[in-house]
């Protein structure tokens, strides 16, 4: 007994350090990529492999390889048939060569799998999480959007565009420009153009794209590769390409200006702005480098004539950093705590810049003028994305995580509904006329109408 419970503390305690050890990594990079059972196998892992080392028995040996089994069955039990055959057999071979091991040399075989399998539970889930879906998820979704929306382009219509990253609005045209992130080939149609009228779709440009600007009066449309890293300008109409110009950066968002003669460009890995002339694509101001990690989240407030950027570096700090429209210089720092933002969104009307917090699982609320923080959301954990409806009274928050779209009501502080429409939402954006929400995730471009949700 008193061994039995000797091993046990050891037990929880080494779960205890591993668990300070990685629980940046976790927060910073498990929750966000949606990885949570991870963490939990590396834990468990590394004490039953420390327990084998000690014991150097054949039943200690299969007893941790069954556990493997397990470990890996559980999430592959969701994910596409050939998914857990693959697992199983690889799992087989590493097995079987552990246990036809020479008993002094079992241990450093062990260890090495012990190594291996966390390795390989991460890469093999963030490729879950990155590229598969599953029928569970498109019933999930189905039964979600009845009712209160559609889906436009879904996942089974277009299977290479599964990376679906932004959406622009063409209205006079009834267009949506969508462009495609990377998912393991680079020579993907990676810009779709969706027509309203009858859902059909077009796509275009054979380089991974992330930022997209529409100016509906030229008809001209602003995409960002940020793979190649250059600005491309394609013809509404003829969806040609009509002028490229290099970037510096990687161009990941980009954003017009009222009168649309100004288009500002966030490139990252030192989230720098450049203000261009839209009309001509030349270089007119760029901003200092405040070296960011992830700079995404990016806002422009036409009332304060100012840019919106945050991000954390390394969990260290999140800063809120506004810049000037026209220089655009740096016009105020601001720290707001150590979690990342993953969205901003400003709503001049309400005076309000919302920015929202995934690992906190809400959205705060800061004055657009003194940048104080005025109150907090409920949002769905992994929040990625955020859009207003019916005046600002309603905020509509998109989970990357877990692929939950909340409807809060601002002013009572509350969700009043709650749906699936697919994990790695990317952008929510409501229709300036319509008011209905459009987005993208794993499972297609969606849209919702507010009022019936």
């Amino acid at each position: 007994m008193r061994k039995l419970l000797t091993a046990i503390a050891k037990f929880l305690g080494m779960l205890a350090l591993q668990a300070a050890l990685l629980a940046p990594v976790y927060f910073f990079l498990m929750i966000l990529a949606g990885l949570h059972f991870v963490l939990l196998a590396s834990l468990i892992l590394t004490p039953a492999w420390l327990w084998v080392w000690q014991r150097q028995s054949r039943f200690w040996t299969v007893a941790v390889i069954v556990f493997v089994l397990l470990l890996y069955a559980m999430p592959a039990a969701a994910l596409v048939p050939a998914y857990p055959g693959r697992m199983a057999l690889a799992l087989a071979v590493i097995a079987g060569g552990a246990i036809l091991l020479r008993r002094r040399l079992r241990p450093i075989a062990i260890a090495m799998l012990g190594l291996a399998v966390p390795a390989v539970t991460l890469a093999l889930t963030y490729n879950e999480m990155q590229n598969l879906v599953n029928e569970s998820e498109i019933t999930a979704r189905d039964r979600s959007l009845a009712g209160v929306g559609r889906m436009i382009v879904p996942y089974e219509k277009a299977p290479n565009f599964s990376q679906m990253r932004r959406v622009a609005f063409n209205r006079p045209l009834a267009q949506l420009w969508v462009t495609r992130g990377f998912d393991g080939q680079e020579n993907q149609p990676s810009l779709m153009i969706v027509n309203l009228a009858d859902d059909s779709f077009a796509v275009t440009a054979p380089s991974p794209t992330q930022a997209v600007a529409v100016d509906e009066t030229a008809q001209r449309v602003y995409v960002g590769h940020f793979r190649e890293k250059y600005l491309a300008v394609y013809d509404a109409v003829t969806h040609e390409e009509l002028q490229r110009v290099e970037t510096e950066q990687r161009p990941v968002r980009l954003a017009l200006s009222v009168d649309r003669t100004t288009l500002w460009e966030l490139g990252e890995p030192s989230a720098r702005i450049t203000r261009w002339d839209a009309r001509t694509l030349t270089k007119l101001a760029e901003s200092e480098d405040v070296n960011l990690l992830l700079p995404y989240p990016f806002a422009v407030s036409v009332t304060t004539k100012s840019l919106f950027l945050s991000s954390s570096w390394l969990m260290v700090g999140n800063r809120l950093v506004e810049f000037d429209a026209e220089t655009p210089a740096v016009k105020r720092n601001k720290n707001i705590g150590i979690t990342p933002a993953r969205d901003m969104l400003v709503d001049d009307n309400a005076g309000r810049l919302y920015v929202a917090r995934p690992l906190l699982a809400c959205v705060e609320a800061y004055d657009l003028h003194s940048l104080e923080k005025l109150f907090s959301l409920p949002a769905p954990m992994g929040v990625y994305s955020l859009t207003t409806t019916n005046g600002g009274r309603f905020l509509f928050t998109g989970s990357f995580t877990t692929g939950e779209l909340w409807k809060i009501d601002i002013g009572a502080r509350k969700r009043t509904w709650r749906g699936f429409v697919g994990r790695r939402i990317r952008h929510l954006a409501t229709h300036p006329d319509t008011g209905e929400i459009y987005g993208t995730s794993s499972l297609g471009l969606f849209v919702i109408d507010p009022n019936e949700c």
